[in-house]
């Protein structure tokens, strides 16, 4: 798991997104809810992967609810859940 991770983050520094993104998806797989985290980015700004909003909110859950995260990346994950809730008016 944390292997994985660090493969990804090491394709990112290099620019290759959709190796990184592979590599993100592999850790998040394993259950690595920072991971998941990522995934989520990667969804919000198409990086390696098409943007899609919907699945950045589900990986989003995910890492929330995932004992394999730090509680700086889950307080993340919370502020960018929060700022794709539909708003009510």
């Amino acid at each position: 798991m944390v292997a994985a991770n660090n493969i990804a983050i090491l394709y990112r520094e290099a620019g290759n997104h959709r190796a990184m993104f592979r590599w993100f998806q592999r850790a998040a797989d394993a259950g690595d809810g920072s991971a998941q985290l990522d995934l989520a980015k990667c969804y919000l700004e198409a990086l390696g992967v098409r943007g899609d909003s919907a699945r950045a909110l589900r990986c989003l859950a995910v890492a929330i609810q995932s004992i394999y995260i730090t509680e700086a990346q889950r307080e993340e994950a919370v502020i960018l859940m929060e700022g794709l809730a539909p708003r009510s008016v």
